[in-house]
């Protein structure tokens, strides 16, 4: 399973036994959901996220959220590269948020 081998791989996790964690470290740890499913073709596919509602309780929301563009905006952008002739591209990078870096002042996220 792919998923699973991209945290791996990019040490997306460091393993930690529950008995280093404080308790209020312990009451904050957020769970990794993964959601499995068996292609047509027998392999198996994976989803991994992090279930983050534990932070709504003490986490400013600003801090936390991704920003989307809105489909609005897609169309509008769509039709004046249409109109301007431009060539477009899209990107999927795989586990893009394993390959992002913690700042050395922000606190441990615990799954």
């Amino acid at each position: 399973m792919k998923e699973l081998q991209q945290v791996h791989d990019m040490e997306g996790f460091e393993p930690k036994h529950w008995h280093e964690l404080t308790t209020l470290e312990r009451q904050r740890a957020l769970k990794y959901l993964m959601y499995l499913k068996e292609k047509r073709c027998g392999k198996l596919k994976s989803r991994g996220c992090a279930d983050g509602r534990k932070q709504r309780l003490y986490t400013n929301k600003n801090e936390t959220t991704s920003p989307t563009v809105a489909l609005a905006s897609i169309m509008l952008s769509c039709a004046i590269d249409t109109h301007e002739g431009r060539d477009v591209a899209t990107v999927d990078i795989p586990g893009a948020f394993l390959q992002t870096e913690m700042q050395e002042d922000e606190p441990d996220v615990h799954v």
